[in-house]
């Protein structure tokens, strides 16, 4: 498993370090924030690609790229100078060293046989970085080994190699998700044109011919095995008349390629996949990727899908979601990078990482960090679930509104549109309330690793509730951002006609004028007026007395939240107190 990724002097990724999970890491980020750089930086490191000249964020040092591979490093380091000729570093831990040693040492080793012994010993050579050629003497072989094995340990665990191990790495971007050619080549071919490189033959057999017996061999068994898969069955959902798959392979010696042709057949007619339209041919490949999860594969593996989820619907995506989740169960990492909402809050908020461009550098942001115990990321799952907070709130929010309780968010939600003509959610306000939190240090943490706190505003009650004031002592927040209001509520801070105006008439919108005769008589501007002069002089609240009146002698039961929406449907902006006015600008803004 890939654990780790460093990159220094790539493009915009000048110094950045991002984990990766075992199983799916979802990486986002607006245009040019560094998403297409961090793949291209995976296939410099794992498909021997290379840098151009540009690509130097500064000309003048090297660029490195490091994969954290289970016990050892993978560095390449290139200068403007080499490009073509890079340096290559494998730095192994010394348990992993100590291990190969004392293995080729032990008893056990010795009771293998000849065969056996080779087997063993090449697939430690490998992973040593060490080309053993044509070496095919057992003893000759194992001092070979044990060289490498002693000059690494000399050298501090780190060793100049050749080229790496081959490592099973799948890249699907765009294009190869919507050109079955490429998908098939990339993905069903990958493996077995790097093991055709491995077969030595001794009996007369060309390359060139044990490379094109493999191929048909192979094209042969993948046929057979789709048919048998069902999956031209599941093609049918998408693709009416079809009725075979033809899948041919030409191997071209000279550029040493393997160019895979596919042919989805209507008899035997062509069906051209790609005049269908970008959603189609996605679900298509969806249908294949399907396959290639129930494909027996006794190594692990990594699968980089750039943006798979464009021209994709929603279900499109959840199902291309819950196909690349079940990878994982046959050990398979999974990385995306997406600019899917519904992608990005279908995964945990650990296994997301945001990228954006500060002064021309790629820097990272992520939800939970590794060094995070067990308990602090339940802390945190259970904050962000308690407040509704979906891990795009956090990268792409604009500002942030704290209130106390469900009648201001009910207020605030329904008053924006009727002052702004949109909704404060397409503004990227989020709304949080108080009563809420479980963990303000937590939800602080996180707040100030996202949002700019000269973003965060807060609307309190003049009797701020304890959750709140927590949160005020752990955030930094500026002090022209914080709204203190009302007396001791937010309902004692509205004047007695408009509360006597609101809620007659959404009482009258809910359940008709006929039915209300009790609540018109009681109903009045100089009993609410009574009641809030008295909750302001013996300091009880407004609220508790407005409800309990209301059931008690009009009849009709009050809820703080629909008064808030009663509020906001009746007031204009002149009845609003000028702190209300003024966040309510700032909201805007």
């Amino acid at each position: 498993m890939i654990s780790r990724m460093e990159i220094k002097n790539f493009r915009c990724l000048n110094d950045i370090s991002i984990f990766l999970e075992d199983d799916v890491t979802v990486i986002v980020g607006e245009n040019d924030s560094g998403k297409t750089s961090f793949i291209d930086a995976f296939k410099i490191l794992f498909e021997n690609e290379k840098p151009e000249e540009d690509d130097f964020f500064n000309r003048s040092e090297e660029i490195i790229i490091k994969g954290y591979v289970n016990d050892k490093i993978l560095i390449k380091k290139f200068n403007v100078e080499n490009l073509n000729q890079p340096e290559i570093f494998i730095e192994f831990s010394e348990n992993y060293i100590n291990g190969f040693d004392n293995e080729i040492n032990s008893l056990d080793f010795d009771s293998l046989n000849d065969e056996q012994k080779k087997d063993r010993l090449s697939q430690i050579a490998d992973e040593l970085g060490v080309n053993i050629g044509r070496v095919t003497r057992i003893d000759t072989l194992t001092n070979k080994v044990l060289k490498q094995i002693e000059s690494i340990k000399e050298n501090g665990y780190l060793s100049p190699v050749d080229v790496f191990p081959e490592y099973s790495t799948y890249f699907l971007g765009g294009k190869e998700f919507q050109r079955l050619d490429e998908f098939f080549e990339n993905t069903f071919f990958k493996d077995i044109k790097r093991d055709i490189w491995k077969k030595q033959t001794d009996d007369g057999v060309t390359i060139e011919n044990l490379i094109l017996s493999k191929l048909e061999e192979y094209t042969d068994e993948l046929i057979i095995d789709l048919e048998e898969k069902g999956i031209i069955d599941k093609l049918k959902q998408y693709l009416t008349g079809l009725t075979n798959i033809k899948v041919e392979s030409n191997f071209n010696p000279r550029a040493i390629n393997i160019d895979v042709k596919v042919q989805l057949l209507e008899g035997e007619k062509q069906i051209y996949v790609n005049k269908r339209g970008d959603g189609t041919q996605r679900r298509i490949t969806m249908a294949l990727l399907e396959y290639e999860k129930e494909s027996t594969k006794n190594y692990p593996s990594i699968y980089v899908f750039d943006e798979p989820d464009t021209h994709l619907h929603v279900k499109a995506q959840y199902e291309l979601l819950d196909i690349l989740r079940k990878f994982n169960e046959l050990n398979r990492q999974v990385l995306i990078t997406t600019h899917s909402p519904f992608i990005m809050n279908s995964v945990k908020p650990e296994q997301l990482r945001f990228l954006y461009l500060d002064e021309g550098q790629t820097n990272l942001r992520k939800i939970i960090d590794v060094e995070d115990s067990v308990d602090a990321v339940d802390e945190i799952h259970r904050t962000l679930d308690s407040l509704g907070i979906a891990n795009t709130n956090l990268f792409f929010s604009r500002k942030v509104l704290i209130v106390e309780g469900h009648t201001e968010k009910k207020f605030i939600n329904s008053i924006f549109p009727k002052f702004y003509g949109v909704s404060i959610h397409s503004k990227l306000v989020k709304i949080l309330r108080a009563d809420g939190i479980q963990y303000a240090s937590r939800l602080a943490k996180v707040l100030e690793d996202f949002i700019d706190l000269d973003n965060i505003y807060l609307l309190i009650d003049n009797d701020g509730d304890k959750k709140i004031l927590e949160l005020i002592d752990n955030l930094e927040i500026p002090k022209e951002n914080i709204f203190t209001i009302g007396h001791k509520e937010f309902e004692d801070l509205f004047e007695p006609q408009l509360i006597f105006e609101s809620w007659k008439d959404f009482i009258e919108a809910k359940y008709g004028e006929e039915k209300l005769e009790t609540f018109h008589e009681n109903w009045n501007v100089e009993k609410i007026s009574e009641l809030k002069k008295d909750c302001l002089d013996n300091n009880k609240k407004f609220s508790a007395e407005l409800i309990k009146f209301s059931a008690e002698k009009c009849l009709v039961p009050m809820e703080k939240p629909n008064l808030g929406i009663a509020l906001a449907h009746k007031a204009e902006f002149d009845d609003l107190d000028d702190k209300l006015r003024e966040l309510l600008v700032k909201l805007e803004e």
